[in-house]
């Protein structure tokens, strides 16, 4: 007989025996989540590619046979800028290598259609012929090493050039300009085992150099010193191939992916300098959603990296992540490298005031009077400012060197007997600057050195003749500034500024009256002469600035093979 209590045992028996099947398929469900997550988390990383080339650079037919290419260089810049470590590099054996050049002598067309089929008759004709050898590969005339290197590639590449100028100015001023690319393709195999390529992606770009001397130019073991024509045509491979560089990186199959790492509050990457990872590089906040059968990304927010990894030094080691815009990081949020070259553009329009030019500076004596009439304190204009990254140098995040050009028109009041009149204020600074951040809000410092100069030109007429003249006023100067800037995409910034402009002694002040110098004065003699005259700027600036993904110049790229944190 079962007695009550029995029953109540029985029956939490059963509770607990329920409660506990479904424990154990939520345990299974809740592992099969985890180790599902865990394997989409694991995807998302990027994987080293295995890629092979033919050795072989396509020249046009057209390019004129006078001009030399300096092929050695554009391999030390290949190697720089496109032969990353991101990258896995198959040497083909000699045999494949020469069946493709026999082949390509011939072929006076450049399509993608057209190398595509020589590499497939050449190359993998031969590739598919060893791989189906059954392992004979002593018959093949070649080794294990060689074999298992065929199995493993994933994609070939042929650099191109398809145009190359040369000029030289009346001032012996060289100029080289040269457009090439890269025909990047997949190996795929089909049904029958057979590997064949499909078209990735054809990257084009151009490079312009600019040189009146002698130049040198050293990247790691590399250093060679050469005369302005061969200089310029450096200048144009080496601002070829960093903007290849980046084309390269943007290839969807080729761009670095990352799960991010939670610490303590605080975000890392498994990603480092072998990676081709620095500091300041960016990465947008990316998730993977599905449409119609197709994974895609969404761009959600952006961060830098503002402690870098060298993994050459320590493999434990991780980047930390600075987030700039974005909401909070999750798990089913991924790093994407948004790749740049490191120089940010700023246009900006300028206001400059609290100088004076007085106008007995201006006096002329034919004139017996001045050419203004009252003295200029104010000048309105614009400004180009070239900012280059120097994080990955110097190893200290968000710090740049300037190079700022600034063109104004000074308000003035000239004599009535002036025509033609030009008022102008030339400036050149380059200095350093320093950044600091709190999500889309930057603040910008820095100081730079310098000169300006107060050049005053027009007509006058005397006794029936018309004279020109030209008055210049030059200094030397130091300049503090600040910026406030807000980040309104992770490539363009709103910035407004303040500055202050200390003029040091000046360097020359000049009149000429139809070429003639009427009065040259120099330091001191300026001073004496001119007591109230200062070059004492305060300047506002509002403007904007863009990150560049390439530029055709090859604007500080000597510095880029110093690039170490």
């Amino acid at each position: 007989m079962i007695t009550k209590m029995t029953k109540k045992k029985f029956k939490n028996k059963k509770i607990v025996n329920l409660i506990g099947i479904i424990m154990k398929k939520n345990l299974i469900i809740f592992s099969l989540l985890l180790f599902s997550s865990t394997l989409f988390s694991s995807n998302m990383n990027y994987e080293k590619k295995n890629v092979s080339s033919v050795e072989y650079i396509w020249m046009d037919r057209n390019i004129n046979t006078n001009i030399h290419f300096e092929k050695e260089f554009y391999d030390v810049m290949f190697k720089q800028y496109i032969m990353v470590e991101r990258f896995e590099y198959n040497s083909l054996p000699d045999e494949l290598v020469q069946s493709f050049k026999t082949r390509i002598v011939f072929e006076n067309k450049f399509s993608v259609n057209n190398i595509e089929k020589i590499i497939e008759n050449s190359v993998l004709k031969k590739i598919n012929k060893i791989l189906n050898s059954n392992g004979n590969l002593k018959e093949q005339n070649i080794s294990q090493q060689e074999f298992d290197n065929l199995q493993q590639i994933s994609y070939f590449y042929l650099p191109f050039i398809s145009k190359i100028t040369q000029k030289k100015d009346s001032n012996n001023l060289y100029s080289s300009k040269i457009k090439g690319g890269i025909v990047w393709f997949k190996v795929l195999k089909d049904a029958d085992g057979k590997i064949k390529l499909k078209h990735l992606s054809t990257i084009k770009s151009s490079g312009v150099g600019l040189s009146d001397k002698a130049e040198t130019f050293t990247f790691g073991k590399f250093s060679k010193t050469v005369e302005a024509e061969k200089a310029a045509q450096f200048q144009a491979i080496q601002a070829l191939l960093r903007n290849l560089g980046i084309k390269n990186k943007k290839i969807d199959e080729f761009k670095l992916t990352s799960t991010i790492i939670k610490k303590d509050n605080e975000f890392y990457a498994n990603l480092g300098i072998k990676d081709g990872v620095h500091l300041d590089d960016g990465f947008d906040l990316v998730k993977f959603v599905t449409k119609k059968g197709q994974t895609k990304t969404k761009k959600v927010g952006f961060v830098r990296v503002c402690k870098s990894k060298n993994d050459y030094e320590n493999k434990d080691s991780y980047s930390k992540l600075k987030q700039y815009s974005g909401p909070k990081i999750t798990n089913d949020i991924f790093l994407q490298e948004r790749p740049r070259i490191g120089i940010d553009m700023k246009i900006a329009g300028y206001y400059l005031m609290n100088f004076n030019i007085p106008q007995e500076f201006t006096y002329v004596e034919e004139l017996n009077g001045n050419i203004l009439n009252k003295n200029v304190v104010t000048a309105v204009g614009g400004s180009l400012d070239f900012s280059y990254n120097l994080a990955s140098i110097l190893g200290f995040s968000q710090s740049f060197l300037d190079v700022e050009f600034i063109y104004s028109q000074a308000e003035i009041e000239k004599n009535p007997l002036i025509t033609n009149v030009d008022a102008s204020i030339y400036s050149f600074y380059m200095g350093y600057s320093k950044k600091m951040s709190y999500r889309r809000f930057i603040l910008n410092y820095g100081v730079s050195f310098g000169y300006d100069m107060f050049y005053l030109s027009g007509e006058y007429s005397q006794s029936e003749d018309t004279h020109d003249y030209q008055l210049t006023y030059g200094v030397s100067g130091v300049k503090a500034k600040v910026a406030c800037e807000f980040m309104i995409n992770p490539d363009l910034l709103l910035n407004f500024g303040v500055g202050y402009q200390y003029g040091f002694q000046p360097y020359e002040a000049k009149l000429k009256i139809d070429d003639e110098d009427i009065w040259v004065y120099s330091n001191e003699e300026i001073t004496d002469n001119f007591t109230d005259l200062n070059m004492n700027f305060v300047s506002v600036n509002v403007g904007i600035s863009y990150s560049l993904s390439i530029f055709k110049y090859n604007t500080f790229g000597s510095a880029d093979g110093r690039k170490k944190y």
